[in-house]
């Protein structure tokens, strides 16, 4: 198939060179920078696996960048895979998918020869797909030569190209029994038996599933996290067995328990927040739970910087290292990340921060560098150090371990955000603190 996908970001590059592998892929980005960086075969994102897939898929002319100035050519699928990003009121910012699908429709001649399906990937609110293209669809008479589809996605940065070859199911909401076999058809000759789980549901259906998905993966982050509060308080509890004997409970399982900073990235408070403004004000229904788990998870910095408050009361003047920026490891995405608002309450203490990630120099980082002394020495941000906070579980850190981590400091003081070293036999020599313990 010829498969035209408008943004080449996170989720567009990242289906596009596990796609290329069968199909002919052109990739529309409004970037020319990151444009010609695919086509010299360089990603403009750090993701496991991708130079190597995309470097392959360029060789082999089974993947080209453009820009929209440029010729789309025929094409059998249209996948709308552009930012949909929060708005300060936390409802879902539109505007890049309605220009997307404006775009699309206007060149509509061009694209379509004898039929084409038109599907957003991007997560939208309800009735977006149906609004911004089943409905155009039919003012201009093209139901028997357009399908349309909404096909979320629910990939996870840093392990992108492994989620999208070897996917837990694949979610087709379409308007017809044609457009979906397209979709079918698309995967299965990429993936072959790992396309097996398809599931077919209405348009709105497959939108609100991506939502709920996340909501529910932020639920059980936050759950944690509220239920590591309480074993603090606990002598003797620790909130790691806690969670891995209820996990072990069939109903319930035990991924995504884990306790510490909190969540962040491009997904889960985004979708949390849309999710919200959605019920509340399409549908005027409250929603209690959801607004937990965003309060909660708001408050994991503060409880991450208390650890710290706790030992040293006065932070005034003194050199603290925080280790780790984006809010994953095997990523260099900061966005809605813990160690930003970590980083804040620091210097709102008047502490010298220095922070280190091995991927700093790849990360936009904002006005950061005003509040903290960014690196990717690790001796250099841990030398003289009173304190280490340790928030974004990198293997270089896990590797140096707890010894080795603090060996270069003036304190001896670790707080572990991320539980990493909490199976690990603690030295003498180190005052180490973490989350969900007594």
């Amino acid at each position: 198939m010829n498969v035209l996908i408008i943004g080449a970001g996170y989720v567009g590059l990242s289906m596009g060179v596990v796609l290329a592998k069968s199909h002919v892929v052109t990739l529309v980005d409004i970037d020319e920078s990151k444009v010609a960086m695919i086509n010299r075969k360089e990603s403009p994102i750090h993701e496991r696996d991708m130079d190597d897939l995309l470097a392959d898929a360029v060789s082999r002319n089974k993947i080209r960048a453009i820009t929209p100035a440029e010729p789309f050519g025929r094409q059998n699928l249209v996948l709308i895979c552009v930012g949909t990003p929060s708005m300060e009121d936390g409802s879902v910012d539109l505007s890049y998918v309605n220009k997307a699908t404006d775009m699309v429709f206007e060149r509509i001649e061009e694209i379509l020869d004898d039929y084409c399906v038109i599907g957003i990937k991007s997560t939208v609110p309800p009735g977006t797909t149906r609004k911004f293209v089943s409905e155009k669809v039919a003012r201009m008479g093209y139901m028997d030569k357009l399908g349309v589809v909404f096909n979320p996605e629910f990939l996870r940065e840093g392990s992108a190209i492994a989620d999208a070859t070897n996917p837990d199911r694949i979610i087709i909401g379409a308007s017809d029994y044609k457009a979906s076999q397209v979709l079918k058809k698309l995967y299965q000759e990429v993936l072959g038996d790992a396309a097996n789980n398809v599931i077919v549901i209405s348009l709105e259906s497959a939108e609100l599933c991506k939502y709920v998905n996340n909501a529910f993966l932020a639920t059980k982050i936050s759950f944690a996290n509220e239920i590591a509060n309480i074993t603090e308080r606990v002598s003797g509890a620790d909130i790691d067995e806690v969670m891995r004997a209820v996990g072990e409970d069939s109903r319930i399982s035990p991924k995504f328990f884990g306790s510490g900073a909190g969540y962040g990235g491009s997904c889960f408070p985004k979708d949390v927040a849309g999710l919200i403004s959605f019920a509340e004000k399409n549908l005027g229904i409250a929603t209690h739970v959801l607004r937990a788990i965003q309060l909660v998870n708001s408050e994991r910095p503060a409880r991450i910087v208390n650890l710290l408050l706790e030992e040293l009361p006065s932070l005034k003047g003194k050199k603290v290292s925080v280790l780790g920026l984006a809010f994953k490891p095997g990523t260099d995405d900061t966005r809605e990340s813990p160690a930003l608002k970590i980083i804040d309450l620091l210097h709102e203490h008047g502490a010298e921060v220095w922070a280190h990630d091995p991927l700093v120099h790849e990360m936009d980082l904002g006005n950061l560098a005003k509040k903290a002394q960014l690196t990717d020495n690790l001796e250099e941000c841990l030398n003289n150090s009173a304190a280490c906070v340790l928030v974004t579980e990198w293997e270089e850190y896990i590797q140096r371990g707890l010894a080795g981590l603090t060996e270069l400091m003036q304190g001896n003081l670790l707080i572990d955000g991320r539980r990493v070293f909490t199976d690990a036999e603690i030295p003498e020599s180190v005052s180490y603190r973490t989350i969900g313990q007594s």
